[in-house]
């Protein structure tokens, strides 16, 4: 497991919202626990395979830890592994990197993100500018 970065995966719209509000409160999911839940990298995949089976609009969003660190606690989950959960909102500062997951059957993640391996595809902007007018998802709640 990788000590310096844990990964989120979002949809496309959910990536417009963050990168139009500035911050993202999580998805339906992560309000009702209370908190964002994140993977490690080696645990992305299985949240992949078990969460987002099918889904083609997806992207794995990089944090550093340190962005994170005094609002995240490792926590037992799914099989017995500690996943990162974040107990507040996410912000845009805290993303260091981006990519889209490629879906032909199965996952393809390729290697770990690094400090500014973004995806020149995933333009927030473009993305936050389709979504405006959509339904919009809650933005605050207490955690």
């Amino acid at each position: 497991m990788s000590n310096t970065w844990i990964y989120k995966i979002m949809t496309t719209e959910q990536w417009a919202c963050l990168n139009r509000e500035g911050f993202w409160t999580g998805s339906d999911v992560d309000r009702r626990d209370g908190y964002i839940h994140f993977s490690a990298w080696d645990q992305v995949l299985g949240t992949l395979e078990k969460h987002f089976a099918g889904q083609s609009d997806l992207l794995l969003i990089g944090v550093p830890l340190s962005s994170v660190e005094s609002e995240l606690k490792w926590e037992v989950s799914r099989g017995g592994q500690e996943f990162p959960h974040l107990y507040r909102e996410l912000r845009t500062s805290d993303v260091g990197n981006r990519r889209t997951i490629d879906w032909d059957g199965r996952f393809q993640i390729g290697d770990p993100l690094s400090e500014g391996d973004c995806d020149p595809n995933v333009d927030g902007e473009r993305l936050a500018n389709e979504t405006r007018g959509e339904t919009e998802m809650p933005l605050r709640y207490p955690l």
